[in-house]
């Protein structure tokens, strides 16, 4: 690995043009790349910081040309990036950084998060910043998603560019670096504010972190280049702050004045309990009571699960979730209302339609299927698949299908499918932000009235994120 990088080091030169920027291709000036260039010095600095050393010449006139730029250039994000690396230079000057807090109006997330990093940057030298920081910190905040175990931000549309391959994830990973850059000299000054905004601030990291590793691909890389450097950069960032000790530890967790969990932990132990709560707790109010004491950090979950003899009404927890039902009427599917009659052998399209406000991973969708419903391998010849392949949509889909509201219906994602005699199960691993459909055919298979439990769907490694439809009855005869 230190032999590849060096050598890549080497060559850094040969993408240098005349003025110092960097060009993909040709190093001319006409080809310079400003945020090319800015992630350059992001990238040696990053390298720097591992041990490695950088071209001397090539380093030099890179900075003399992003110095001129940050005076002149308009595009935010190409100056903030190279802002957020100078400003770790003791003699850059504050006014820069502050000339661009000035139009932190203008700036989306990501060029925010690195301005909250330049200003963190001041600070640790000795400039007197800490208010404009705070104020970042609680901006970017303003665009939090939470749920018990992450914490998600996303830019408003059409903050995006595309040379720069900006993504949510790539957004996230840099606000987590600058998080954690602030809450580092958040620890060095003295105060009762500052010491809050550090404790609310490690709880918000932790999610955070979590997000950043559930966003991994099966090879535990990202989407592209961009989102790959950033993430590492982040983890590294976390990994370096928060598990630079060995954990040494009391943990104590107690619920109802009960002792649920008592030992000691060290490095890389795991333990599980489960509690039973007896049916005279039934009633009473408590409250779940963690006490850690020690060195290093210790990492925990609390779930609980229960039973409930109340109707389970429509849930929206992060998930939407609708279902509808078609059936075959000649060449073309009808949308099934309640109430309306079916026949053995009529052929049921079913249509799962989700909403995800926010990135999710591990989403996993299960439909109960009625008693007089049995499903159909949708890749036979003459199925729904042949049908979506050669364009049918007016022979599938009525005008008042559900399927028409909806701009953009992305049918990937869910790379799995089970059917089974009394469910239908789809299984994804990372989702963006957007709205998804997927189906399956059913066979009308036996007369009476049957229920169709509520569609449900959750994220796996976080059940309080999901989503639930409504029951549906179903008349054949």
């Amino acid at each position: 690995g230190k032999v590849f990088t060096n050598k890549m080091l080497l060559k850094a030169k040969d993408y240098q043009a005349p003025l110092g920027g960097m060009a993909f291709f040709v190093a001319d000036n006409g080809n310079i790349s400003r945020y090319l260039s800015a992630f350059t010095l992001f990238g040696f600095n990053a390298l720097k910081d591992l041990g490695y050393e950088i071209p001397k010449h090539v380093e030099s006139e890179l900075i003399r040309y992003l110095t001129n730029l940050i005076k002149n250039d308009s595009d935010l994000s190409s100056r903030m990036m190279t802002v957020a690396e100078l400003s770790k230079n003791k003699d850059f000057e504050k006014s820069e950084v502050i000339r661009l807090y000035d139009n932190k109006d203008k700036m989306n997330l990501f060029t925010k998060s690195r301005l909250l990093i330049a200003l963190s940057n001041l600070i640790k030298n000795k400039n007197d910043v800490k208010k404009e920081a705070s104020t970042i910190f609680r901006e970017i905040m303003n665009y939090a998603d939470e749920t018990s175990k992450k914490f998600s931000f996303k830019d408003l549309e059409g903050d995006y560019s595309w040379y720069d391959l900006a993504s949510n994830t790539k957004t996230n990973c840099s606000i987590l670096s600058s998080f954690v850059n602030y809450s580092d000299v958040l620890k060095d000054i003295k105060g009762e504010e500052a010491s809050n905004e550090k404790e609310y601030l490690d709880g918000v990291i932790s999610k955070i972190f979590n997000l950043v590793l559930s966003s991994r691909q099966k090879d535990g890389s990202y989407n592209n280049t961009q989102e790959n450097i950033f993430c590492l950069k982040a983890i590294s960032d976390y990994m370096n702050y928060f598990e630079e000790k060995e954990p040494n530890v009391e943990f104590k967790a107690t619920l109802l004045d009960k002792e649920v969990k008592s030992l000691k932990l060290a490095k890389n132990s795991k333990e599980e309990e489960v509690f039973k709560l007896t049916k005279s707790d039934s009633n009473k109010e408590g409250i779940f009571k963690v006490d850690v004491s020690g060195k290093g950090t210790v990492y925990y979950s609390a779930n609980l699960s229960y039973y409930s003899s109340l109707p389970l009404k429509e849930t929206n927890a992060g998930i939407g979730v609708l279902r509808e039902y078609s059936v075959k009427r000649g060449e073309h599917y009808e949308v099934l209302k309640e109430g309306d009659v079916l026949n053995i052998g009529d052929r049921v399209r079913v249509d799962l339609f989700i909403n995800l406000p926010r990135e999710s991973s591990y989403v996993v969708i299960n439909d109960p299927l009625p008693g007089a419903l049995e499903p159909v391998n949708s890749d036979l010849a003459g199925s729904l698949r042949d049908a979506m392949e050669n364009g049918k949509l007016d022979k599938l889909y009525s005008g008042d299908s559900y399927y028409y509201k909806k701009e953009y219906l992305k049918s990937y994602g869910f790379y799995f499918k089970e059917l089974l005699h009394d469910k239908a199960k789809f299984y994804s691993e990372y989702l963006g932000a957007g709205d998804y459909h997927v189906s399956y055919l059913a066979e009308v298979i036996a007369k009476g009235t049957f229920t169709a439990g509520a569609t449900y769907a959750e994220e796996m490694y976080a059940p309080d994120v999901f989503g639930r439809g409504k029951e549906w009855k179903m008349v054949v005869k």
